[in-house]
């Protein structure tokens, strides 16, 4: 499914992409932020697309009225594609533990099934901002680093390339 979702999330960006010599407008940004709201109603934890692609609206616009009607054509458009792809589950979701995104989110909703407070895993969290950026070198040198399969994954490769062609560009 992460697959999916990803093509949902690339699918999204190329709508803000503007063709040769043209602009990118608010249906665009509508259309790039109803395909990320269908990411997001197949998998809440993609959360952080939702601001990437908010982030990207931004950015695409030229002038603050443009970015005022991308921005409320965006919300509306990315709204209908979470309904169109989660209302059932968040609304079950809800129903069974008061919560539609349980368990995350909690400390908000206060399900009580769920934890009081919002968790997430802080194994693989870098100490410093060395250590962040010497990530995918260091995870190409140490398996098991990212995950039980680093020696098959190929991020930190893909990572660590685009690092190094950075100047190039």
């Amino acid at each position: 499914i992460d697959q999916g979702i990803t093509a949902l999330f690339l699918l999204g960006l190329l709508f803000l992409v503007p063709a040769e010599g043209k602009r990118v407008g608010w249906r665009s940004a509508m259309l790039a932020a109803f395909c990320v709201g269908l990411a997001f109603g197949l998998k809440p934890t993609v959360i952080c697309y939702v601001v990437g692609l908010a982030g990207a609206v931004l950015v695409a616009m030229e002038s603050q009225s443009e970015r005022f009607k991308a921005i409320a054509a965006a919300g509306i458009a990315g709204f209908v594609g979470i309904l169109l792809t989660g209302d059932w589950w968040y609304f079950t979701l809800w129903q069974e533990f008061g919560n539609p995104f349980f368990p995350m989110g909690n400390s908000i909703f206060n399900a009580p099934l769920g934890p009081d407070e919002s968790f997430r895993d802080t194994r693989m969290l870098a100490d410093s901002v060395w250590q962040a950026v010497a990530f995918p070198f260091v995870d190409i040198l140490r398996e098991g680093r990212s995950d039980s399969i680093a020696a098959m994954e190929p991020k930190p490769y893909l990572l660590a390339l685009t690092y190094l062609s950075l100047p190039l560009v």
